[in-house]
């Protein structure tokens, strides 16, 4: 009896978390930003609209078991379930973390220290908190104390396959509390989910090896850890092996190289995100490893350290786009939280100690005051959904888009302009309208030969856009069967062109259908 209730007792937490940190922490819209590219290959398969024909839903999925999740709740259930795997997971993240703390607290008071921890967690990772400091010194320390580096973030705002990463936090969470075999399966889930945490998994599940080793002075139990993941991680490895092998060496090394220094520098390459920023959180949670110096948490954190700092600094060296799009670094997501939350709960162990009348008589006074802020963010987080659902109501691109949704067909294929800035322009149109497009910025394939095809489309994109050429245009209809062309209302030129007719235009963007019988003339 004690433990159904221990455990309901958990589940709640468990949903408390969730709501509180969804609507504090905000979460955006269905389908915002990379939803846009990893829903993609799902809702095609589920029937949304004409993207069956897309290009791009045809390449080489990336994310196999996502996409299924995806396709499956599309066809059986809502899209708005998507919110709640969302929220799920965001709660799973904090009471993974707390979990954690929860090994670093005394058992005096360790109620009320669990408690404050997770205000301040709940605070630190609002929007709130995140717009006060933006707005007060400029620099945004909600982002900085809550992300890894080189971009490398979990929970985030909205459910994508990285979301899953907070499996591995989670991991930590259950070996610290001797649930080694659920701790694996976590951390395969994560890894099954995105292929790219099977680096991440595989230095976790040795760091879980030499912990239990350490413990028990015996190969056992470490070897059967070992190969339990190896064996649970073998299908979605073999999937990437095979799938994603090289088509050709060259053909190889020029795709890297588009990914790593064209497409996502931004997260590949250490020279666009080293800085002062990323030497402090070196720092900090080389300060939260040496904390915890002589605990099983120093083991589970200091190994994916060196090894993520060492193999950075052989892409360094190197300049290797094979290392780069391994993402060492990715391993700084769990690693910085977590190193957060060391140092959150040994500030408050110190509280404690130094000002224990206070804390033990003004318990009371402590809840209301944390009631009130967790209002006060949970607000602050709503009324900033509300803005952002009237932003994305009233973009410029809204309704021409909402008039391709309308009139779409069966065959068209939209040529759309090639932005290449972030947040990229027209990058939610396949899920808004559910047509196929002729190429995007933003969503990409992975595979070697898909990649030297996306990189060409979108080059062909760029001409056209830039020289109207109708050799160009005729390429894009012949062999591409493009049957329609966006242009921004002021772009001069394409009216002029006989095989371009207009179709529908607004004070931002107009639409020319090719009439394929004048292109021949």
């Amino acid at each position: 009896m004690f433990s159904t209730y221990t455990k309901l007792n958990h589940l709640a937490g468990l949903i408390i978390l969730a709501i509180v940190f969804s609507l504090s922490h905000t979460l955006e819209f269905l389908y915002s930003s990379n939803q846009n590219q990893y829903f993609l290959h799902g809702l095609a398969q589920g029937g949304l609209g004409y993207l069956y024909r897309d290009w791009l839903a045809n390449t080489i999925d990336p994310t196999p078991l996502f996409s299924a999740l995806v396709k499956y709740t599309y066809i059986y259930f809502h899209e708005y379930l998507f919110y709640f795997y969302y929220g799920i997971l965001s709660g799973v993240f904090l009471y993974s973390l707390t979990g954690i703390a929860g090994k670093i607290f005394p058992s005096d008071y360790y109620r009320e220290k669990i408690l404050l921890l997770v205000f301040s967690l709940l605070i630190i990772y609002s929007k709130a908190f995140s717009d006060f400091t933006s707005n007060l010194t400029g620099i945004d320390t909600g982002w900085i104390l809550t992300s890894g580096i080189a971009g490398q973030y979990f929970p985030g705002s909205y459910l994508q396959p990285s979301t899953f990463g907070v499996l591995l936090v989670a991991a930590i969470g259950l070996f610290l509390h001797q649930k080694t075999s659920r701790a694996v399966v976590c951390l395969l889930i994560a890894a099954t989910i995105h292929p790219t945490y099977l680096l991440s998994a595989a230095i976790l599940t040795v760091s879980f090896m030499v912990a239990t080793f350490r413990q028990d002075q015996t190969i056992k139990r470490p070897f059967f850890i070992g190969l339990s993941a190896l064996l649970m991680a073998l299908p979605i490895t073999l999937y990437v092996m095979i799938m994603f092998s090289p088509t050709a060496s060259e053909i190889y090394t020029n795709s890297q190289s588009i990914l790593a220094q064209y497409r996502i520098p931004h997260h590949a390459i250490p020279g666009q995100w080293l800085g002062t920023i990323v030497y402090l959180k070196i720092v900090l949670v080389s300060i939260a490893i040496w904390t915890v110096r002589k605990t099983t948490l120093c083991t589970l954190l200091s190994i994916p350290f060196v090894t993520g700092l060492l193999l950075t600094i052989a892409q360094v060296i190197t300049k290797s786009n094979f290392l780069a799009l391994l993402f060492p670094w990715r391993v700084s997501a769990f690693l910085f939280p977590i190193s957060v939350v060391i140092i959150l709960a040994n500030i408050i162990n110190v509280l404690f100690v130094k000002f224990p009348f206070f804390l033990k008589k003004g318990r009371v006074q402590l809840v209301v005051i944390g009631g009130v802020v967790l209002v006060v963010i949970v607000g602050y987080g709503i009324g900033s959904m509300r803005n952002d659902m009237k932003l994305r109501t009233d973009r410029v691109e809204k309704p021409v888009m909402n008039h391709i949704k309308e009139t779409g067909k069966a065959g068209d294929v939209y040529l759309i302009p090639p932005d290449t800035t972030f947040p990229v322009i027209f990058e939610d149109f396949r899920l808004y309208t559910g047509l196929p497009v002729f190429v995007d910025f933003k969503s990409i394939p992975y595979k070697d030969v898909e990649v030297i095809e996306w990189y060409t489309r979108l080059q062909m994109a760029k001409a056209f856009y830039r020289t109207l050429d109708m050799g160009i245009l005729k390429t894009l209809v012949n062999n591409y069967k493009v049957t329609h062309i966006i242009v921004p209302a002021d772009q001069t030129g394409f009216e002029l062109l006989p095989s371009l007719e207009s179709d529908y235009r607004d004070n931002c963007y107009g639409v020319y259908q090719v009439k394929t019988d004048r292109l021949k003339n």
